[in-house]
């Protein structure tokens, strides 16, 4: 259950996709539990990390800094889950995040969860982010998740947090790719990938 469990840490869930349009296509969602304690301290890491020009986005960096940003995600991730769903042709592409969406939130039960921060679609389509809170207050309302979980869309600009979640989505396509190296730099124990039906 995502309520408060003593003895738990509590967590936060950091949010987002990534998508694969060649061939059947492939909608991946890249999602990474740290602990609320760290929110801080993995902000300021990530900062450091990452060049100041600019956002940290996976598929525009330097194999370098993509794998500066999978070490410190290796180190401070409670667990890094990945939801694909393959077919995914474009026209499917929102059905297909649903389904990954679910997912992850019959996950989050398994974990004490306490915030949910999605990278925000707004600035494609203004009812992608309304799409999401639908899904989350469903499952909240059908009693599938606490109604005391805060879950909210940021833009990745402005929450460095986000660039673990896309550095995980991107791993999972690099892997669908035929590149393992980024997601095997994660610790095993503690990565999840699920074939979404």
């Amino acid at each position: 259950m995502v309520g408060g469990h003593s003895g738990r840490k509590p967590l936060v869930a950091l949010m987002d996709e990534s998508i694969l349009r060649a061939g059947n296509g492939v909608y991946l969602v890249g999602t990474v539990l740290i602990e609320e304690r760290q929110k801080g301290t993995v902000r300021a890491d990530l900062r450091r990390l990452v060049p100041p020009r600019h956002r940290f986005h996976f598929h525009a960096e330097q194999r370098r800094t993509r794998l500066a940003v999978m070490g410190l995600l290796a180190e401070c991730a409670e667990r890094s889950l990945v939801h694909r769903v393959s077919p995914a042709p474009q026209r499917r592409h929102e059905a297909s995040r649903r389904q990954c969406v679910a997912g992850l939130l019959a996950d989050l039960r398994e974990a004490d969860v306490r915030e949910l921060i999605i990278d925000s679609r707004d600035s494609h389509k203004p009812r992608n982010d309304l799409r999401d809170r639908s899904q989350i207050l469903a499952t909240i309302q059908a009693g599938r998740l606490p109604p005391e979980l805060a879950y909210h869309h940021v833009h990745a600009g402005d929450e460095p947090l986000l660039w673990l979640a896309d550095a995980l989505a991107g791993a999972g396509l690099a892997a669908e790719r035929g590149c393992r190296d980024y997601l095997d730099a994660l610790p095993a124990d503690r990565l999840v990938v699920r074939n979404t039906p």
